[in-house]
């Protein structure tokens, strides 16, 4: 990556506080995984590799979004970067503990039930409790023929609705318990 050559250090090496910034090596793996997205004019974004090095910075040394050094862009368009309605939604699965077993990252716009079957295939379960964003036939099947017991409840809309327990539906919080601590580390919620 090249550097503005105005906050080089007199040495000619990139500055101190970007000594963590990712490697080459890293930026090449990850690269792969992100979503493609278009810049002005049509064209690639070519500042994300920039953007993720400006949210690791703010992440790492806790310092707002206005304090961090001018190299990684202004501080208005990172901070706002990437968040212009593509919100982004984690798909979770916890065991019964509140631990996280399985996570996907997907944009906001991705119906729960896409990543339902990927949440729980090949983890040694017994049962699944998901909510009604998880309430499909595909979801439900898939789980009976790996002789898993499911508590979904039926969305609203179903034709036949199912029988679940409700008093097992009760400790559905334990994700949501999940959901709030993460949110509560603001740098997870931005």
């Amino acid at each position: 990556m090249k550097y503005n050559a105005k906050y080089y250090h007199i040495n000619n090496k990139k500055p101190e506080h970007r000594r963590h910034d990712m490697s080459d090596k890293m930026w090449s793996k990850l690269v792969a995984l992100l979503p493609e997205h278009m810049g002005k004019g049509g064209r690639p974004s070519a500042d994300s590799r920039t953007f993720i090095d400006a949210v690791f910075w703010v992440l790492r040394t806790g310092a707002p979004w206005r304090d961090f050094p001018p190299d990684y862009g202004n501080w208005k368009s990172r901070h706002g970067t990437h968040k212009r309605g593509l919100n982004s939604k984690i798909h979770l699965a916890v065991d019964a503990y509140g631990r996280v077993v399985r996570v996907f990252i997907t944009a906001g716009t991705t119906n729960d039930c896409k990543l339902g079957i990927e949440l729980f295939q090949g983890l040694d379960i017994i049962g699944l409790m998901a909510d009604r964003g998880y309430d499909t036939n595909a979801i439900i099947e898939f789980a009976r023929k790996c002789g898993i017991e499911i508590c979904i409840p039926p969305k609203k809309n179903r034709k036949e609705q199912r029988e679940y327990d409700a008093e097992i539906y009760r400790h559905c919080h334990i994700v949501e318990n999940v959901f709030l601590i993460l949110k509560q580390w603001r740098g997870t919620a931005i």
